[in-house]
């Protein structure tokens, strides 16, 4: 075996690593994404088009570059400790959230 091609070597991070914690705001923003275009029952070719524009304003919204964000995906994904706990995260938050509309909707009824 290669003494450099170890499979524990674990990549070199690129230049502008996004923070696990802000990785995992941006997954668990594109998880809300796709639960609205789900929710308004769209087309699959209208429900993808609409899916990328709003993709694209939560890019803009978190001041993010594609390649940046797709270069620190890979990265988290060739890490997969630091991808499980980014997905904790998303965990999480999505259930703070689910907790929180149905207590929401509990008191309106």
């Amino acid at each position: 075996m290669l003494s450099g091609c170890s499979s524990e070597q674990k990549p070199a991070p690129p230049a502008e690593l996004i923070s696990k914690e802000k990785m995992a705001a941006i997954i668990t923003d594109m998880y809300m994404l796709e639960a609205t275009v789900a929710a308004r029952g769209v087309k699959k070719d209208q429900g993808v088009a609409l899916y990328a524009t709003l993709r694209d304003s939560l890019y803009q919204e978190h001041a993010l570059d594609t390649a940046v964000y797709r270069q620190s995906y890979t990265y988290y994904l060739e890490d997969g400790e630091s991808m499980k706990a980014i997905y904790e995260m998303v965990t999480d938050t999505l259930n703070q959230r689910k907790e929180k509309a149905e207590k929401s909707r509990v008191k309106m009824q």
